[in-house]
């Protein structure tokens, strides 16, 4: 993975048809930036140690997960209460 493939997805979005074909590709596309904006805070994780870079990692990958992965409304709805409770802990932390 690197970021030749992030000018790849962007120039298919671009030159498709539209339809289905450019939801797949923008799924695969924001699924590929939350990846690497994960391993991002991921290593700043690891740098800072902090519990505020501990809760923004699990931010992002439970974004992602209610992004991408979520194929039903009771998904979505779990991912948007982690949200809130990951919000509350950082407010009282």
């Amino acid at each position: 993975m690197d970021s030749k493939n992030l000018v790849v997805y962007i120039k298919q979005i671009v030159l498709s048809k539209g339809g289905d074909v450019t939801y797949e590709l923008f799924n695969h596309f924001l699924s590929y930036i939350l990846l690497l904006v994960m391993g991002l805070e991921l290593a700043q994780m690891l740098i800072r140690r902090t519990p505020e870079s501990i809760a923004q990692v699990m931010l992002y990958a439970i974004a992602r997960k209610t992004l991408i992965h979520s194929n039903k409304m009771s998904e979505v709805l779990i991912g948007v209460v982690a949200f809130e409770i990951i919000f509350v802990l950082l407010r009282f932390i």
